[in-house]
């Protein structure tokens, strides 16, 4: 490797598309490379608690009617003249494009100036902004064994290697042990990057409806809007629950260490996560995720019977109370499904992800 080799990750601005980019930053900075990350406004907060600080991109979703498209269009271009002046400044070996809007200026700037590009695809249908790029990309990755909307002409370029994931949750991962008979009971519950007010609504109106037994032993944290927070820690008061409420944690890694069961909404960071932690999860898909993404990535999950799912349009009290009360009353299928869990992980995604895009150059 020559000195000082740069690297470009481009990633949108959810924690789906960021948090794999940073499990990247952290493994090529380790072999040596320089990273520069780029992003836009919303992906910001996501480097906060990292030593990157990133570039902010110009961009914008290609919707609405013709004067949307138009601005979205200005917007482009802004953010591809931005990406030409810091392909100018940092002359990168190479641009990786994690997917959501502001990826697609960088990766096709990198593409004009022929400079080598890589995908990487988090959900298990293949995302608007990858596919827009994807013609002229060397190399496409991928999270999924089997991703939708990938065409067939692609995959000779196409290489499954899992979703790269922080280092400090893969070495704090612990084995995952079923509630007894007459023990605490943890229940976490979040709504990924975005937060619910979903879970805020369903969940506590869950737990009322619970048998007495199963009720007195529950702990839940649960992550919830700003605004929900005094109206959910209200209800589990109500109720006599423990819970841990608020509108982010800063310690997932132990929550999802101490938790029984997980329910979450099925973003691709999310899915990640659970399975490199082995924890059994209940998802409830995001109904309005483009392409139905979420589904799918809860779909795999479900056929390797690694978790379960409720559609968002049949999440309601009565449902969710009947699957916990079947879940907890039977620690055998939270085991089996913990087991599941971990061997759909992918530890070693980062690097191998890695090594996909240093091969590249």
């Amino acid at each position: 490797m020559q000195d000082n080799q740069t690297i470009f990750l481009v990633a949108g601005g959810t924690g789906g598309h960021v948090f794999p980019a940073l499990a990247l930053a952290e493994e090529l900075i380790g072999r040596g490379y320089e990273v520069v990350c780029l992003t836009d406004k919303r992906g910001e907060k996501f480097f906060r608690n990292t030593t990157l600080v990133p570039y902010t991109i110009k961009s914008s979703a290609w919707a609405g009617d013709w004067q949307g498209k138009l601005k979205a269009g200005f917007k482009i271009v802004q953010g591809m003249i931005q990406s030409f002046e810091l392909i100018r400044e940092f002359s990168p070996v190479a641009v990786v494009g994690f997917g959501g809007y502001p990826s697609f200026p960088t990766v096709k700037a990198a593409q004009l100036l022929k400079l080598p590009t890589i995908l990487h695809e988090q959900n298990a249908v293949y995302g608007r902004a990858n596919r827009q790029v994807s013609e002229k990309a060397q190399r496409i990755a991928t999270s999924f064994k089997q991703t939708k909307l990938l065409p067939d002409s692609y995959k000779n370029k196409t290489i499954y290697t899992g979703n790269p994931i922080r280092a400090n949750f893969l070495t704090s991962s612990k084995p995952y042990k079923a509630p007894t008979n007459d023990g605490a009971i943890n229940l976490l519950v979040f709504g990924g990057s975005q937060g619910t007010s979903l879970f805020s609504k369903i969940v506590p109106q869950a737990i009322e409806k619970l048998p007495e037994d199963i009720k007195k032993r529950l702990n839940i944290a649960q992550q919830t809007r700003f605004e929900d927070v005094d109206t959910v820690k209200q209800a589990y008061q109500d109720l006599g629950i423990a819970a841990q409420i608020q509108p982010f944690f800063s310690d997932m890694l132990k929550l999802y260490q101490k938790s029984h069961l997980v329910i979450s909404r099925a973003g691709a960071s999310t899915v990640t996560e659970v399975t490199a932690m082995g924890r059994p999860v209940l998802f409830v898909p995001l109904a309005s995720s483009l392409d139905g993404d979420q589904a799918q990535n809860a779909t795999q999950i479900v056929e390797s019977k690694a978790g379960w799912m409720v559609a968002e349009k049949d999440f309601n009290g009565d449902t969710l109370a009947a699957k916990l009360t079947e879940l907890f009353n039977n620690p055998a299928q939270l085991e089996e499904s913990a087991s599941a869990a971990l061997t759909l992980g992918k530890p070693d995604a980062a690097i191998r992800l890695a090594d996909v895009v240093t091969k590249t150059f």
